[in-house]
């Protein structure tokens, strides 16, 4: 080999070194899994339930239904109401 090839081997390693080396630091951070605060599972469980009659999300999913059924409907019956709440 001649001497560029092995600069660009060497440059090539050292840029892969760092990258593996990255992604195990980054594994080795997230490793411990921590508990989530109060607040933020406060938060959570406080997020506003939308009723179905107003839901855009309905309408949305049944816009690909029949031509003359009404979208909200359509989409409606495709979303099962566990998926709802």
């Amino acid at each position: 080999m001649n001497k560029p090839n092995k600069f660009a081997n060497k440059i090539s390693f050292a840029f892969l070194s760092m990258l593996v080396g990255a992604y195990l630091l980054l594994a080795l951070i997230n490793l411990k899994d921590e508990n989530l605060n109060t607040e933020v599972q406060a938060l959570f469980s406080a997020l506003p339930q939308i009723e179905a009659g107003v839901n855009g999300y309905f309408a949305w999913i049944g816009i690909m239904g029949p031509e003359k059924e009404d979208p909200h409907v359509w989409g409606a019956t495709l979303v099962p109401r566990s998926a709802c709440q």
